[in-house]
């Protein structure tokens, strides 16, 4: 089995006359050290298959799993649990906590771990130092420009040392120098093993990626392109 494996997923909002078909059946399979985009257009489907891989999410029907452990036979506490454990996001808008330091926004997933103060100091320290951002520890994100700011959360991404990176339109915030730099940080979290899928609909974005598929209208187009 892939270390993603998605089959027939499909999800529907709303009912009768409101009902809205967000996918219509995806099979799909990543695998371990893999970095993929998912490119379409605004509606096709493209966040809710991110939400659905990453636990947020679940699937109206169909099968996901991920590691060989099946999404529909945990309770939700126990997908809260493997999410923190196993998943890192990295979203368009930061999603930091405005009042709470660098330091304090990476530090809120180690908050439902067993780590020691000191293990989660340390862990924390490493992080801000290969980022680039250790200067910016007890900076506010306002105090940040965009592409520290980014940093800073995917620094809260990897904090659990997790298997799988999701990055939701990762540079859509960012000018174009900042966005490039960043997708290099994901190719180099890539090489050091880090199985990472990119939403995006910038094509050089894309380009960056090993593989890229298109979503469209709640389906996978047929064909993949490896780069």
């Amino acid at each position: 089995m892939a270390f993603v494996e998605l089959k027939n997923i499909k999800k529907t909002y709303g009912k009768g006359d409101g009902k809205v078909e967000a996918l219509k059946g995806i099979d799909l399979s990543i695998e371990k050290g893999d970095m993929l985009a998912i490119m379409g257009a605004s509606g096709s489907g493209k966040s809710t298959l991110l939400n659905i891989l990453g636990y947020i999410d679940k699937a109206t029907e169909g099968s996901y799993a991920l590691e060989g452990q099946v999404v529909e036979k945990l309770s939700d506490k126990a997908l809260a649990k493997r999410r923190n454990k196993f998943i890192g996001f990295v979203v368009q808008n930061f999603a930091l906590v405005e009042d709470y330091t660098v330091y304090q926004n990476i530090r809120i997933p180690l908050d439902y771990t067993k780590m020691t103060k000191k293990e989660k100091k340390q862990r924390i320290n490493d992080l801000l130092t290969s980022m680039g951002i250790i200067d910016k520890k007890d900076k506010l994100p306002r105090e940040l420009s965009g592409g520290q700011c980014q940093r800073v959360a995917i620094a809260r991404a990897l904090v659990n040392d997790p298997d799988l990176i999701l990055a939701d339109e990762p540079t859509g915030a960012l000018d174009k120098k900042t966005g490039e730099e960043i997708m290099n940080t994901f190719i180099k979290l890539n090489e050091e093993g880090k199985t990472i899928v990119v939403i995006t609909h910038d094509e050089k974005v894309a380009k960056m990626c090993k593989k890229i598929i298109y979503i469209e209208d709640g389906n996978l187009v047929p064909q993949e392109v490896k780069l």
